[in-house]
């Protein structure tokens, strides 16, 4: 499930659930919270197509695409950027070949940018013909209000990928049903224990590192990557059969 989202879905469900997740992406463009960097099993569920989140959101693509195949052969501008848009996301959807998870918001930064510009582009035409009427002005404030707080939100998201320790912490917070957060978080802890020359903060950083592991193996234990680094802190800890152990699962999903 880490490397491959849909293994255990049908084909029907793939499709439905990937269109589902397309319309997440949009959803975050206009309303980006929350933001986190694994968007696992927990926060997705496999849908069919009867779900009317994924419906909606296959109309909408289907509108966008015949939109910027249009304006593509008017040779509007806007034409080229819904088509960049679409193409860009669809890559990062697992439709056609898995990416591993199944939504990142890291995969909105390129994509995004040609949707915002597709959006702004005729946009300013339509304030330059209507500015002095007042609806016109009111729905441009809303714009910039809406803009302003969503920007503010991407900010403070920006500012917790500073590091890695920061940004897994923080999504901890947000997400602790993550498997791959805890366990991220479990690595880190290995990695700062590792340079701690005080040996017992150096302790009790292997010791938290376990705990992350812990919880991240109780909500999926065939993690791959769960494995090496918990069996070295049980190592540090002079746990030998505990790292013995560890070690030898990660053997297992590593043969």
């Amino acid at each position: 499930l880490a490397a491959e989202p849909y293994m255990t879905a049908t084909s029907i469900q793939k499709v439905a659930t990937v269109f589902l997740v397309l319309g997440e992406y949009l959803r975050l463009m206009i309303l980006p919270v929350p933001l986190i960097f694994d968007y696992g099993f927990r926060h997705i569920r496999y849908v069919e197509f009867n779900d009317a989140s994924a419906i909606i959101s296959f109309v909408i693509y289907l509108i966008l695409t015949m939109a910027g195949i249009w304006w593509t052969f008017k040779r509007r501008a806007p034409g080229f950027l819904l088509l960049a848009y679409v193409s860009g996301i669809v890559l990062l959807s697992n439709l056609f070949f898995n990416v591993g998870p199944m939504l990142a918001e890291r995969f909105l930064f390129t994509p995004g940018f040609f949707l915002i510009a597709a959006v702004v582009y005729p946009f300013k035409y339509v304030l330059a013909a209507n500015r002095k009427r007042t609806g016109t002005v009111a729905v441009a404030a809303a714009l910039m209000f809406s803009a302003s707080w969503s920007f503010a939100k991407v900010r403070e998201r920006c500012l917790e990928w500073k590091d890695n320790r920061k940004l897994y912490a923080a999504d901890l917070k947000k997400a602790p049903d993550s498997f791959r957060i805890q366990a991220f978080n479990g690595m880190e802890a290995v990695a700062a224990a590792m340079q701690e020359q005080d040996s017992i903060k150096r302790t009790e950083g292997f010791r938290d590192a376990i705990n992350y592991f812990r919880q991240s193996f109780m909500i999926y234990p065939d993690y791959k990557m769960l494995y090496r680094d918990w069996g070295m802190a049980y190592y540090m800890l002079n746990d030998l059969d505990s790292a013995e152990w560890a070690w030898g699962r990660h053997r297992e999903l590593y043969p």
